[in-house]
């Protein structure tokens, strides 16, 4: 976590800003019934689920040389595209054709890490990941840096293969537009436990229960509905490429409306399966993910980029009000203890189009604004093991010149 501190900080220094803001973080008393984590959450509470986008999970980085990971089927598409950019440093190949070659699949989050409070309290999308290996001697007396130098990983080769990946997550979360969320990739996941469950049914069932055994059509339906509902809602993330990155970079105010609102769509979405209401029972909220055209944006012109606090006229001016679609959910990425969040602002600026063609790296005093959001976005990364007594936390708020 340390060496990808580092990294963000190097990018830092020469004018990088990321679009949402990224928070480190470790946690303490893991082993001890996930307490330093779980009382960070409880704490923030409201804030994270009006704020939280994301949450990486790094607790075990390297026991072996098999990388696994474990989360919401939502981060498929984005870890995908990651593991083909770096490369295991014994076999040669792209750990994306490792995988594949192993036909190995992201598997569902369980309760043993530190996403739990995150994932199931904050109902913030969760991802954890590693390199496994064998189980000894993790938890024992030899689980210690001697070891690890000279027979877990002699030379670091995998820690720093680690640090690549978790650093690639981090840019796809805090830094594209259009968050890479594959909500059909979580819409074919919910079919397959639909058929899980009807499978498991079936085995269970005696002949005298087989006569009136659950109908599952109801769900199924549901989950062919998820399937195009979703397929059609990223038909908008073609739109959006074509109109803006088709043409320049550059971004009309009526487009980053859509696009704020297209991204909080896909934030909220498993914030919004949290079974909150007085009673018990998901609200109908879960069926909000629809595509644009039936959820029509209204172009509020109240609506701005915050200026930095240089180039701003009226400091001192009310906050200027923002539509209900914009992008005020902010984004939080966790690892072990890495999370993605946003802050509110409350400064103004004119309404012009915003450009994304990527900004050079310059003095950190050129002004800069967001087009993210009305509000910059906040992501936090974060460790956990239950000897980690040390808490680290940056933020940064990102704004990208335009």
């Amino acid at each position: 976590m340390l060496e990808v501190i580092r990294i963000f900080g190097e990018l830092r220094k020469l004018g990088w800003r990321p679009l949402r803001t990224i928070e480190f973080g470790l946690w303490d008393g893991e082993e001890y019934n996930l307490i330093g984590s779980t009382e960070h959450v409880e704490a923030r509470i409201d804030e994270l689920r009006r704020n939280g986008y994301a949450y990486l999970n790094v607790d075990v980085a390297v026991t072996g040389n098999d990388f696994e990971a474990a989360g919401c089927p939502i981060y498929e598409r984005a870890l995908l595209r990651v593991l083909g950019r770096v490369t295991d440093p014994v076999k040669q190949q792209t750990l994306r054709s490792i995988w594949e070659d192993r036909a190995s699949k992201m598997q569902g989050l369980g309760a043993g890490s530190d996403y739990v409070a995150f994932q199931d309290i904050a109902g913030i999308s969760s991802l954890d990941f590693g390199f496994q290996g064998p189980p000894f001697p993790y938890h024992s007396c030899y689980d210690n840096f001697e070891w690890m130098t000279k027979f877990g990983d002699p030379g670091l080769e995998y820690h720093a293969l680690m640090a690549q990946i978790w650093a690639l997550l981090i840019l796809e979360m805090a830094d594209t537009p259009v968050l890479p969320f594959d909500m059909e990739a979580y819409a074919t996941a919910v079919k397959g436990y639909v058929v899980d469950l009807e499978e498991y049914v079936e085995a269970k069932s005696t002949s005298v229960e087989q006569d009136s055994k659950l109908d599952l059509r109801p769900l199924h339906e549901a989950a062919d509905a998820f399937v195009d509902n979703a397929a059609r809602f990223h038909d908008w993330d073609r739109t959006w490429s074509e109109n803006v990155e088709g043409t320049g970079g550059f971004e009309s105010n009526v487009m980053a409306i859509k696009r704020m609102s297209h991204n909080t769509r896909m934030a909220n979405f498993e914030t919004h399966l949290l079974d909150l209401d007085v009673g018990g029972g998901v609200s109908i909220r879960f069926f909000s993910l629809s595509p644009l055209p039936s959820h029509p944006i209204r172009p509020d012109p109240q609506v701005f980029f915050p200026l930095p606090p240089s180039t701003q006229t009226h400091p001192s001016s009310p906050p200027s009000p923002r539509t209900t679609d914009s992008n005020h959910h902010p984004t939080l990425l966790h690892t072990s203890s890495c999370r993605l969040t946003s802050t509110n602002s409350s400064q103004t600026a004119p309404n012009t189009n915003t450009s994304f063609s990527r900004p050079r790296p310059g003095p950190a005093t050129t002004p800069l604004t967001s087009p993210a959001s009305a509000t910059p976005s906040t992501t936090a990364i974060g460790c956990s093991r239950g000897t980690r007594s040390r808490r680290l936390r940056a933020s940064w708020r990102g704004r990208l010149g335009s």
